[in-house]
């Protein structure tokens, strides 16, 4: 029982991770894609 429980709450903390990084990565493109707009419409 104590292993079950185990498995899963790594297997929640790990799907969380990988949610977490997936937002973080989409931010990431956000902001960097915001930034070059700014620079290029900035230049002109």
């Amino acid at each position: 029982m104590g292993l079950a429980a185990f498995t899963l709450g790594t297997q929640i903390i790990l799907e969380l991770l990988v949610i977490a990084q997936t937002a973080k990565v989409k931010q990431l493109m956000q902001t960097s894609s915001f930034s070059e707009q700014l620079g290029s419409s900035g230049g002109s």
